[in-house]
């Protein structure tokens, strides 16, 4: 089970737990991009709800956008 995204955390975690979640139930692509909002919440629901329609047209479209739009709640590493 993927713990719910709200927008306020590193994405990449959770990008990465999803896949892995996908990828041992014998997931698709196709089936990525429709399961994948359902693992979203708050601010990251709403973003998703914003997406123009057709621009995203395979999982890597759609996981690249995501990290891109919450890049700014990557975990900085101390020095």
């Amino acid at each position: 089970m993927v713990e719910p995204f709200d927008g306020s955390q590193d994405p990449h975690p959770h990008l990465q737990a999803f896949q892995a979640q996908m990828y041992i139930s014998g997931g698709n692509d196709k089936l990525s991009c429709k399961l994948f909002p359902g693992t979203l919440g708050g601010v990251a629901m709403q973003w998703m709800a914003t997406l123009p329609p057709r621009t995203i047209q395979t999982f890597n479209d759609l996981a690249d956008a995501f990290t891109s739009q919450f890049a700014a709640n990557k975990k900085k590493q101390l020095e």
